[in-house]
């Protein structure tokens, strides 16, 4: 035989076993879990059919009347149905509730272990005292005796592997549960944190839109407001140009007289405007320019304020409102004292009612 031929014996032998390992193994799952669903119930039936022919031949020597033997036969039977569930149903419930004991809360298993441990006793020694009796009272030989009272012990081994499986499905269970809580613990987890996630974009969404909502708004105001200030411009500007062409003379436009009255006919409406909003230092300028003291100077300031008012209320018959005095911005004392000295004009034109003539002297008097 050559080095080659042995290679190839050698090589075909392990396929050999290879192939016959991977049969077993993959035979060995399903015929295991097969063993273990058919042993539980066929365990039992084995002290049960012997159970039951004892009874049979002791119900012959009970019952003597007509067709008793098929009585006794049903009897029989009945009486081996019974041991054979109580045998299944009270091994599998007490190592089942054994291992529950042991495995998880004590005091919840204690009871229900103790009294399926009890029930499972009885059916032992009952089924080991029957046919042991009967089998004296059968003259059945010890040994024979001994064996069929040995084979009502067959289900322990059998109800501790069903009680196994059992337990370990559980466990399996169990695992799968707890896996999928997590699971879904996390996917709820997911779900809460996308909708605050989505809440704080829809709020900072809706706060963006908001503050663009308001910037419109006031530059939309802000423009308002400069052309109401034009339109006021334009009307003042009129005014002037038809006063002047009525009552002044070209001295008097040029001139930088003292007198109020002149003075202001040769003011255009931004210069009227910015005597009436002069602050400290550009009073002084006006002071200087026209030539008097600055206390005259805050005197015609006062005079330029009610002016710009009178300018309004002739041209547009009726008494500026809030927003439009804010854009005439006059101090509210002057407003206050240009309506008490034109209180009657105004009250009897209907441009303002009497209540706002009595907050208007209130206000003055406080000053």
């Amino acid at each position: 035989m050559t080095f080659e031929t042995t290679i190839n014996n050698s090589n075909s032998l392990a396929r050999f076993f290879d192939k016959v390992r991977e049969t077993v193994e993959s035979a060995e799952t399903p015929f295991a879990r097969l063993a273990v669903f058919l042993l539980p119930i066929a365990s039992p039936s084995v002290p049960a059919t012997l159970t039951a022919m004892h009874m049979y031949k002791l119900f012959i020597q009970i019952f003597t009347f007509n067709h008793a033997d098929i009585f006794s036969g049903v009897l029989s039977v009945i009486v081996g149905l019974v041991l054979e569930a109580l045998g299944y149903v009270g091994a599998i419930l007490f190592t089942n509730s054994l291992f529950k004991l042991v495995r998880e809360d004590k005091n919840k298993y204690m009871l229900p272990t103790f009294l399926n441990g009890f029930a499972y006793g009885f059916y032992l020694l009952l089924m080991f005292l029957v046919n042991y009796q009967l089998g004296l009272y059968f003259q059945t030989p010890q040994i024979m005796n001994n064996i069929v009272g040995l084979l009502s012990f067959i289900t322990v081994p059998t109800s501790l592997l069903m009680a196994n499986h059992l337990s370990e499905k559980q466990q399996q269970e169990d695992d799968y549960k707890s896996m999928n809580f997590k699971v879904q613990t996390e996917n709820e987890r997911l779900a809460l944190e996308h909708q605050f996630k989505m809440a704080e974009l829809e709020q900072g969404n809706r706060a963006r839109q908001d503050t663009l909502k308001i910037e419109a708004e006031m530059a939309l105001e802000k423009e308002r407001l400069k052309l109401k200030k034009k339109e006021l411009q334009l009307q003042y500007q009129e005014t002037v140009k038809q006063e002047q062409q009525l009552t002044s003379s070209p001295q008097t436009k040029t001139s930088y007289s003292r007198d109020w009255r002149k003075y202001s006919e040769t003011l255009s409406y931004e210069d009227l405007f910015d005597l009436a909003h002069a602050d400290r230092p550009r009073l002084k300028w006006w002071a200087d320019k026209i030539g008097m003291t600055e206390k005259s100077a805050e005197n015609w300031r006062f005079n330029a304020q009610l002016k710009l008012l009178s300018i309004f209320i002739s041209t547009n018959h009726r008494f500026p409102s809030t927003d439009e005095l804010i854009t005439l911005d006059i101090p509210s004392t002057s407003v206050a004292k240009f309506i008490v000295k034109n209180a009657d004009k105004l009250v009897g034109q209907g441009y303002i009612d009497q209540q706002i003539v009595e907050n208007a002297k209130q206000k003055v008097s406080k000053q």
